[in-house]
């Protein structure tokens, strides 16, 4: 029975390396207007949340925008999945963010947040950093993380995960004694 209880709390815990893996890059739309797009790569058996989700939504922080402004917000290249009447992405999701550039390039710094969950409940929010050049001098640039093997081994180590996970194994080790 321990074994049973110990499983579903570390089950609830996130990868060390993260639930999501993020890469950037920019692309032309036309004239001064730029696309950056991120990619995520999810990790088995995790979710993330659409841009529009309350709760746990995607977001992206910019720093001070220098060279360029940004063009609406951001938004969803891929398709969202239906889980429970709420929209998420599983295995992997784009987004995107429409800038337009002042001159004939720029460097795109920011932080994307999200939160990601599995069946039992949400990890703590996340934040990846990055940083991408975007003109007409510049090439293509891809801003990538290293890759982890936690997104393709679910067995892989874990970390510390949500708050109510701890609660919930030190009242299943209650239980246990």
């Amino acid at each position: 029975m321990a074994a049973f209880l110990w499983g579903m709390a570390a089950f609830s815990q996130t990868p060390d390396e993260g639930t999501a893996l993020w890469s950037a890059e920019s692309r032309n739309v036309s004239g001064n207007t730029y696309e950056i797009v991120f990619k995520g790569k999810i990790a088995r058996g995790w979710h993330l949340y659409t841009v529009e989700n309350d709760m746990n939504g995607i977001h992206a922080d910019f720093s001070s925008p220098s060279g360029y402004s940004l063009d609406g917000g951001l938004y969803e290249i891929s398709t969202a999945s239906d889980l429970d009447g709420e929209k998420v992405f599983f295995d992997e999701v784009l987004l995107g963010q429409k800038i337009i550039l002042e001159g004939d390039g720029a460097l795109v710094n920011g932080e994307l947040t999200w939160s990601g969950c599995n069946e039992i409940a949400c990890g703590f929010p996340e934040t990846w950093e990055f940083s991408v050049t975007a003109g007409k001098n510049a090439e293509v640039v891809i801003t990538d993380t290293e890759h982890s093997s936690a997104i393709d081994d679910p067995e892989g180590p874990h970390k510390s995960g949500s708050l109510l996970a701890l609660i919930i194994e030190a009242i299943l080790w209650g239980f246990a004694m």
